[in-house]
């Protein structure tokens, strides 16, 4: 009977449709699982990029003190420095996959001159002086390597910016309950167009020093200081350069 055949169709559509809805749902956790790792990946490549870089440089500088017969111990413990740094990093990017967020202290002048040992190699061969002025002694509650890493990232991206020559400023100071650390570079500034987006993953704007654009390492900033009440901004910026500011909790 035609009913009955009809009747039968339309099992097989809705039967097909709860399959399709069935594997949809399935799939799922594992598009998710795919998108965390590619994240992890991209991530991973970008925060370990300037230690491996520092490493590279600190490398080069042993080979020529050692052809020069001059001691090399100074630029071997920078070498395993690094190295602790790269190590660091990973631990912190592994629990953050998993969706912990570590817990700690830091002491702001102890982290922020981490992050310029870090630089100093790669700033040097940019040409670009980086200047640590008054850091604050203060404990903020978030852990050493993640307030290292935010400052890592944030200075990475002012020598990028920064013609050679020029200077790049870090400080940090009590501002009521935040500890707020300032990143100030000389660059040509960051555009109009791209200030509304200058935090997002893979932005990119006008081309300024030796850097097009601004990576991941903004964004990850952002995403960091928030797991921990914090929050970074772009306070101010010109043709004459910008200061981006860090701010932290800190603890009584």
């Amino acid at each position: 009977l035609p009913w009955v055949v009809g009747l039968g169709l339309a099992g097989v559509i809705v039967l097909g449709l709860v399959g399709w809805a069935a594997a949809r749902w399935s799939v799922r956790p594992l598009d998710e699982a795919l998108r965390r790792q590619r994240a992890f990946v991209s991530d991973a490549s970008h925060e370990l990029r300037t230690p491996l870089t520092a490493l590279t440089s600190r490398i080069q500088i042993v080979q020529r003190r050692l052809s020069r017969g001059e001691p090399g111990d100074e630029p071997l413990e920078q070498l395993r420095r690094d190295a602790q740094v790269m190590d660091d990093v990973l631990a912190d990017m592994l629990l953050t996959a998993e969706g912990t967020a570590a817990r700690g202290t830091a002491r702001v002048d102890e982290s922020v001159r981490a992050a310029v040992d870090v630089l100093s190699a790669l700033a040097d061969d940019a040409g670009v002086a980086l200047h640590a002025k008054t850091l604050a002694a203060e404990v903020v509650a978030v852990p050493a390597v993640t307030v290292t890493r935010m400052c890592t990232a944030l200075l990475d991206n002012a020598i990028g910016h920064s013609p050679a020559g020029a200077a790049v400023d870090v400080s940090a100071d009590v501002e009521d309950a935040d500890v707020v650390i300032r990143v100030e570079d000389r660059g040509a500034g960051i555009g109009a167009d791209d200030l509304p987006r200058i935090f997002e993953r893979f932005a990119r704007g006008a081309e300024s020093g030796r850097r097009r654009g601004f990576g991941l390492g903004l964004a990850l900033v952002r995403e960091a200081a928030g797991r921990y009440g914090g929050r970074v901004e772009v306070e101010r910026t010109s043709d004459a350069g910008t200061v981006f500011a860090l701010h932290m909790p800190r603890v009584d």
